[in-house]
């Protein structure tokens, strides 16, 4: 989608770029082009933004092949054309860019996944159903190299093996690959970052968990009011890491804004 002055994109209507996806607010992030420079703001939403794996507190300028995270979308920035290209050019030009080579990468771990289980016979729908947009910003963030494609053919194989060979869903199996072998993500620290120190031990996070789906109903499923709780409890969390963790354990919680 080519970003001439002003791109919104969101999951109203009235945005320039409407997409059909529950976890977007209906104006989610702004794309504006300053002279040369692409610079991209979070318009308040819901579930925030990240660019390469970081949270977006603030705008920030983008450059070509930065990796844009909103709700279960991912967008890879591409380069500015100069100039329309000749039609003897066009064909061979597409599909061979890094930023191309990026924007392709889950659709080819995907690809390699469902391979994989059809020739162990298994139905590789609800596997791929099942995977986290987070591991898949994780694999993509690894880059466009013939390397990188490489490590995630190697995990998508692996998780295919693993699958067929165990009982634990496919997305817990893969989010347990992506940590182990490449535990430095900014994907993994992002999502670590709404629990403190015991995050990585299964005590302390189901204590931490436990507390705050019991907070949760003590306030009446309001995410503002939850947030407030917490903090005064010494757990402190933003809203935007709530909805996400408590729609992840299942509490579906009630969105605090709708634009």
């Amino acid at each position: 989608m080519p970003v001439r002055e002003s791109l919104i994109v969101g999951r109203s209507a009235e945005a320039t770029w409407s997409i059909a996806d529950s976890e977007l607010s209906g104006r989610h992030f702004e794309l504006r082009r300053v002279d040369s420079r692409l610079l991209v703001r979070d318009l308040d939403s819901t579930n925030g933004c990240a660019v390469n794996g970081e949270w977006l507190t603030a705008p920030r300028e983008v450059e070509t092949e930065d990796l844009l995270r909103a709700g279960r979308c991912l967008f890879v920035v591409h380069p500015r054309p100069a100039a329309a290209p000749s039609p003897a050019r066009t064909t061979a030009a597409v599909g061979t860019s890094p930023a191309d080579r990026l924007a392709g990468a889950p659709a080819r771990f995907v690809g390699c996944l469902r391979r994989a289980l059809l020739e162990a016979q298994i139905d590789p729908l609800p596997a791929v159903a099942a995977l986290r947009t987070d591991d898949l910003e994780a694999l993509t963030l690894l880059g466009p190299s013939a390397r990188a494609d490489q490590e995630r053919e190697a995990l998508a194989l692996e998780l295919a093996d693993l699958v067929r060979g165990t009982c634990d869903g496919p997305a817990a199996i893969l989010h347990q690959l992506v940590r182990t072998r490449h535990g430095d993500s900014p994907v993994l620290q992002r999502m670590g970052a709404c629990m403190p120190e015991e995050a990585d031990e299964a005590t302390g996070y189901e204590r931490r968990r436990a507390a705050i789906l019991a907070a949760y109903r003590e306030v009446g499923g309001d995410v503002r009011k939850l947030e407030s709780l917490l903090k005064s409890r010494g757990l402190p969390c933003s809203r935007k890491w709530l909805t996400i963790f408590l729609e992840r354990w299942g509490a579906r919680a009630m969105r605090f804004r709708s634009r």
